[in-house]
């Protein structure tokens, strides 16, 4: 059994070594985060056609990791290195007074479409720019497109990482993309609310280094 003056030592060994760890860290690679489709609020996509909203539709999953950086000083970086969802079908109007269904989606980024970015370790906020393939399986030839096939989206993406302030592994992600498919007049806006139970590519500490960047920021 442990004496009360060896676990004190315990401790401050520990202390210690969590200090020289953090410092090693500050200096350590951009941190990833996986995050996964939070249960709430609920996560949609929504189209709309000349300044018009259309019925939004829910998003039933999304998974993606996001890299975050300090680095360069005064903007830092942020990128989806993966991105993936599924979404409930979305209605188009054709063109003659009718609709046609995009039947179901799925969402991923186009590998290397990732453009200027920002990220503010004080805040949490972000900002990325990338290419989105919208797969969909409906008809869509009366709007010249195939029956069954995909349409890319260019896109810019806004968000907020929210660390949890006792536990620095889990947090939130709040993220927003949006822009224009100009073939057909489309505004679309995808709102998602995400969770990271823990981080993906790093340790715990490197979370709570950036936690400590971001107070010190303030």
């Amino acid at each position: 059994m442990f004496s009360a003056s060896k676990s004190v030592g315990v401790r401050i060994f520990a202390a210690v070594a969590l200090v020289a760890v953090l410092t090693v860290t500050a200096s350590a690679a951009p941190i990833a985060i996986q995050a996964i489709q939070a249960p709430n609020p609920a996560s949609t996509f929504q189209l709309s056609f000349s300044g018009n909203p259309l019925p939004s539709s829910f998003i039933s999953n999304t998974s993606f990791a996001l890299t975050v950086d300090n680095e360069p000083v005064g903007t830092g970086a942020a990128s989806f290195q993966s991105y993936y969802q599924d979404v409930a079908p979305l209605t188009i109007p054709d063109g003659q007074g009718g609709f046609v269904d995009t039947g179901d989606l799925t969402v991923e980024i186009v590998p290397g479409s990732s453009g200027i970015s920002s990220f503010d370790a004080g805040t949490g906020i972000f900002t990325t720019t990338e290419t989105y393939k919208i797969s969909y399986t409906g008809d869509l030839t009366s709007i010249g497109l195939e029956n069954g096939g995909f349409i890319l989206f260019p896109s810019t993406s806004t968000g907020i990482i929210a660390f949890d302030p006792v536990d620095p592994s889990i947090g939130t992600v709040v993220q927003n993309w949006q822009g224009t498919y100009l073939p057909l007049g489309l505004d679309y806006t995808c709102s998602v609310h995400a969770t990271f139970p823990e981080p993906a590519a790093i340790s715990l500490l490197g979370l709570g280094m950036l936690a400590v960047l971001r107070r010190r920021s303030r």
